[in-house]
């Protein structure tokens, strides 16, 4: 399902917010990977944005105090060891630990949609685009899902253009 979204609505709005916090947990989070010589870090991947599960280091950091997360498809991401024989990484976890958040259902709150299975597919958040004249959704076509008023429901051709045209 497509929805065209106008600015000056009060959704639009909440968009626009739930977008810059998305962008703010995140780029908190790469300031933290940076000051540490990561080259990028991995965030959360059970929350829509911020956190950290791993940082991505271009050689290896010391594996006494660092360990990798996966191995076998990310040779390059590393994350703090913890436990009483890594004190020395404590402070790193407290700092991780603040970093902010916004979870699947703070920014699916804003739409009032819920995460949800349908057969075999999760569908935990929606798609947006924000652009200066309006914002567009996309929700699941399976979901089940009462759009809000604000929301104009929009053909996938009518999305497409305006997906176009609000890129130029």
């Amino acid at each position: 399902m497509k929805y065209k979204v106008l600015k000056g609505t009060e959704l639009y709005t909440a968009l626009k917010a739930i977008q810059k916090k998305c962008w703010d947990a995140v780029d908190a989070a790469k300031k933290l990977g940076e000051s540490l010589g990561a080259k990028d870090v991995a965030t959360r991947g059970n929350d829509r944005a911020g956190g950290i599960d791993a940082f991505q280091f271009s050689e290896s950091p010391n594996k006494i105090l660092w360990m990798q997360p996966d191995r076998h498809n990310n040779k390059d991401f590393y994350y703090p060891r913890y436990g009483k024989k890594y004190k020395e990484n404590d402070s790193l976890h407290e700092q991780i630990k603040a970093l902010p958040i916004v979870s699947f259902k703070e920014y699916n709150s804003v739409i009032g949609l819920n995460a949800q299975f349908v057969g075999l597919t999760h569908y935990r958040s929606f798609g947006l685009h924000i652009y200066d004249e309006y914002a567009l959704i996309e929700v699941g076509e399976k979901c089940k899902y009462k759009p809000l008023s604000d929301m104009t429901e929009i053909t996938v051709s009518q999305f497409n253009k305006l997906e176009k045209d609000g890129a130029k």
